[in-house]
């Protein structure tokens, strides 16, 4: 059976701050493209991040749903200039930019960069704009273990373009970072390390894991956690994952470990 996707039947001032917000989550390492802007003098490629205008376009119907927004092109001269308009309050708000022919499909390429630089407007994509330039040296092998989406081909060879991930981790959520991982149970261990490197707990990850997959009631830990990922059924991993980001965005990582620990009557507190 399909379910059907709950989008907002109207968009106003109870939840605009919402939607704007995630307009302009950032774009993953999946959904972000990458070409080759220049060589340099050394034979190192200049990289540009940019999106393809469908993944605008999804992002527009996960957001505000299918019938709340609108595309229109127009040219004036060389120019072709798209907007984005969103139904807000009953009434379309428009956003428009332009972007002059690409040297390929000139027509198509126009469109598609106006709906690009449209969609900058609304917020989505901005972040791309603060990566900075990108340099990377082409090597006639190509490498092996890095997804296809990070590699770029130019005559010198395969260039590895950065992850978002990792140049721009402190912008994404925790399950953005690990949504990539397709096997359910390595997601979940990842959320743990990324937990980790944020609150700067790596040192005592295990003491983190052991505390998250522990029975908790009524305020206080009830029973033992495990000692070691390898020892944990996937339900620990999957409760746990789930009870150490919630204890990472209330902000109390080190204070639930070191109460787990004190429950435990044990002296040796982590934290």
């Amino acid at each position: 059976m399909t379910v059907s996707k709950k989008w907002p039947q109207q968009i106003d001032g109870r939840n605009m701050d919402s939607i704007l917000s995630r307009l302009r989550r950032p774009f993953v390492d999946e959904e972000v493209y990458w070409r080759v802007q220049s060589m340099t003098k050394s034979g190192s490629a200049q990289l540009l991040a940019y999106l393809d205008s469908r993944c605008i376009q999804e992002r527009l119907d996960d957001v505000v749903g299918p019938a709340n927004w609108q595309i229109q092109i127009r040219v004036e001269g060389n120019k072709t200039l798209g907007g984005i308009g969103i139904k807000i309050a009953g009434e379309w708000v428009w956003k428009w930019d332009g972007a002059g022919d690409t040297k390929v499909e000139a027509e198509k390429g126009g469109i598609s960069g106006a709906i690009k630089r449209s969609a900058v407007l609304w917020g989505m994509g901005r972040h791309l704009y603060e990566l900075g330039r990108t340099y990377a040296k082409p090597s006639q092998n190509k490498p092996s273990g890095v997804p296809e989406e990070r590699l770029v081909w130019t005559k010198g060879g395969y260039c590895v373009a950065p992850s978002i991930r990792e140049v721009q981790g402190h912008l994404l959520s925790i399950d953005e970072l690990v949504q990539h991982i397709p096997t359910p149970r390595q997601r979940r261990l990842e959320r743990f390390k990324v937990v980790a490197a944020k609150t700067d707990t790596q040192s005592q990850i295990l003491s983190v894991i052991e505390a998250a997959t522990a029975p908790y009631k009524e305020g206080k830990f009830t029973g033992k956690g495990a000692k070691h990922p390898n020892e944990a059924s996937d339900s620990q991993v999957k409760i746990g994952s789930h009870t150490v980001v919630k204890w990472y965005e209330d902000g109390v990582v080190k204070e639930k470990v070191n109460q787990y620990f004190a429950d435990a009557g044990n002296s040796d507190i982590p934290f």
